[in-house]
């Protein structure tokens, strides 16, 4: 008699198998050795409560960024220290169980919970098959060519007992995969030198990521770059590269600073320097920044470039220094905090070319928040052939609650076929006001047209 062998082709009887033998072991090592711990054939209910998400007009937002679908998994330990999965749950927009804090019901005892917001499509599949926590730790977000793309995917971490006599409140801190990156420079040289940026590249970003946090180094790159015809005024006011508006979104890059020459991410700056072609080099996050992973960039943080032109030369004449802040900084003691308009109205002058004529201005108010007892300026890019209306208010205080009309004309006559544009902005202490968080790129100006006759 021939024997059959049953072969399963996604190889997931075995893995079936294993976690079963798993179980039996955690049951007998908890009900013996704890005593005391709730036995995991009982059931508990815990509530998982992500920091800073916030229900906004029937979405959820962590800050700027819509979450859709939230995945749970519940992973408790068996044998040999493998943790095996307990229970997982998809949670996704628009169903009645979609608000936070999430209810999961799981098998009571010590847990470790993972929680993975916007996950991508690509891995949907992946993560419904997850029967070991090691497959998690294990998996990798998809590779990328260029800037990461939101929403962006969040994922947390925690660990509960949970227990059947009573509902668990677990409170769990996402952190996103990206880490955003911002880019301003000035010039600060003898004379009467004259410099225009003509092209800048982030090279070395990495390609590839774990999705949970991990040490591990990227196994590619992508290089970022853009062209400029941006002059520079000597000891004046910085110029906004990759502004604040709109920061370059990257994986994390780890590792060290014995591996710094061909890992990590590096700044170059082309630039006309009195009318000679010159490059700047500079390593993202160095050692003239008081960080602890130095030339290593982390997910979650905003690495904020501030770049000075001293002379012509290639590494030296570059002072670059990196502030490795927070996602989202609100501490004024860091000296960044990008204002933004509280309340626009209407709120379409800021999608739409807007028309004025010689005889009708463009009217709308709004109110605007900056750092406590900071003052907005209204400014029109071209003020040869616009200007601001009687009535209408320039400046005021960004307290986030004054409201201001805003008043733009025509100083001209419309022409025979002349078209005139405009654009207005706020600044705040320098800083361009946002004008809708939203809104992804972040706009920052108001387009105002006169059309010709």
């Amino acid at each position: 008699m021939k024997m059959k062998y049953f072969h399963h082709p996604s190889g997931l009887l075995p893995r079936l198998l294993l976690l079963l033998l798993l179980t039996m072991g955690a049951v007998a090592c908890t009900k013996e050795d704890n005593p005391d711990q709730p036995t995991s054939d009982e059931v508990a209910t815990v509530k998982m409560s992500l920091d800073d998400v916030e229900m906004r007009g029937g979405d959820l937002y962590s800050g700027e960024d819509l979450i859709k679908k939230v995945r749970i998994f519940v992973f408790r330990e068996g044998a040999n220290g493998l943790w095996v999965l307990d229970k997982q749950k998809l949670f996704a927009s628009g169903q009645s169980g979609f608000q936070n804090p999430f209810t999961i019901s799981a098998h009571a005892g010590p847990r470790q919970i993972y929680v993975i917001a916007n996950e991508p499509d690509a891995l949907t599949t992946e993560l419904d098959k997850i029967l070991f926590k090691k497959e998690l730790e294990d998996m990798q977000a998809p590779d990328v060519n260029g800037p990461i793309a939101r929403p962006f995917t969040m994922t947390g971490m925690a660990e509960a007992t949970l227990n059947p006599q009573g509902t668990v409140l677990v409170r769990i801190s996402l952190n996103r995969i990206a880490a955003k990156i911002t880019l301003d420079i000035k010039q600060v040289t003898p004379g009467s030198d004259v410099i225009k940026i003509t092209k800048v590249q982030i090279l070395r970003n990495a390609k590839n990521s774990r999705l949970l946090k991990g040490t591990n180094k990227p196994t590619g790159y992508w290089n970022w770059a853009n062209a400029y015809d941006l002059p520079l005024t000597n000891n004046g006011s910085t110029q906004s590269i990759i502004p604040a508006s709109a920061p370059l979104y990257v994986y994390e890059n780890i590792g060290s600073d014995s591996d710094s020459s061909g890992r990590a991410t590096q700044l170059v700056v082309e630039a006309l320097y009195n009318g000679i072609k010159t490059r700047y080099y500079a390593y993202v996050n160095d050692k003239t920044t008081t960080a602890n992973h130095h030339y290593s960039i982390r997910r979650n943080h905003h690495y904020k470039l501030d770049g000075t032109i001293t002379k012509m030369g290639e590494f030296s004449s570059l002072l670059l220094t990196t502030t490795v802040l927070p996602w989202t900084v609100e501490n004024l003691d860091y000296g960044f905090l990008v204002p933004y308009v509280a309340e626009i109205n209407p709120h379409a002058v800021i999608t739409q070319d807007n028309v004025v004529t010689f005889e009708n201005s463009l009217s709308f108010t709004v109110r605007i928040k900056g750092r406590d007892g900071s003052r907005w300026k209204a400014t029109l890019d071209n003020g040869l052939e616009f200007g601001f209306d009687s009535g209408s208010a320039i400046d005021g205080a960004a307290d986030g609650t004054s409201v201001y009309t805003i008043k733009v004309k025509a100083l001209k006559p419309n022409g025979i076929g002349i078209q005139r544009r405009t654009n207005l902005f706020f600044t705040v202490d320098g800083k361009k006001v946002i004008l809708d968080k939203n809104i992804n790129p972040q706009p920052t100006d108001i387009k105002i047209i006169q059309q010709g006759l």
